[in-house]
């Protein structure tokens, strides 16, 4: 009915929603509730973390719609934040909403550890119906997922190289590159 995630009626009831699920579920540790988001749900993720940084205890932004408003990205200055986009994706362009998002993240926090950018060479497609592609290079959840394996095999920390994700590079607020393979 066209209402998107810049109205606050849907941050605000989001927010409600979150409450009323943690009062009923009293076993629910309220210091580790996480806030993810893909592309448009990244837009949501932005507004519902800045509005209620008390809330949660990190958020990931993958292929973010739109970059981070100064604001936004000031009341985020206490919260972890993962930020992970594909250079090459013709969706969400990573020179117009990643890459400011990273800067300003980077300007406005109180801690440079506690973010991380993690930036794919490529992306895979995201395909509409008879293999039509509708949007290159956007599909964050495959690179997410297949970082949990290496060379096609189950993922085994025992046999992760450092580093040895193809395509990736992970750094943090301070710009050092995290090889860790333990990162997600």
């Amino acid at each position: 009915d066209g209402i998107y995630w810049d109205q606050s009626c849907l941050v605000d009831s989001l927010k409600a929603a979150i409450v009323d699920f943690c009062d009923k579920h009293k076993n629910v540790d309220k210091s580790r509730i996480y806030l993810l988001g893909w592309c448009l749900g990244s837009l949501g993720a932005m507004n519902l973390a800045s509005a209620y940084p008390e809330l949660f205890a990190a958020t990931v932004l993958m292929a973010p719609d739109r970059a981070i408003t100064k604001s936004e990205a000031e009341r985020l200055r206490e919260m972890p934040v993962w930020l992970m986009a594909a250079k090459t994706d013709t969706h969400s362009f990573y020179h117009f909403n990643a890459l400011p998002t990273w800067k300003l993240l980077c300007s406005t926090t109180n801690n440079k550890l506690n973010l991380r950018l993690t930036t794919y060479l490529r992306a895979v497609d995201v395909y509409l119906v008879h293999n039509a592609v509708a949007m290159c290079n956007h599909n964050l959840w495959d690179n997410v997922s297949e970082d949990l394996h290496f060379e096609g095999v189950p993922y085994d920390r025992d046999k992760i190289i450092s580093g040895s994700y193809k395509g990736m590079k992970t750094v943090d607020g301070t710009g050092a590159v995290l090889y860790d393979p333990y990162i997600i």
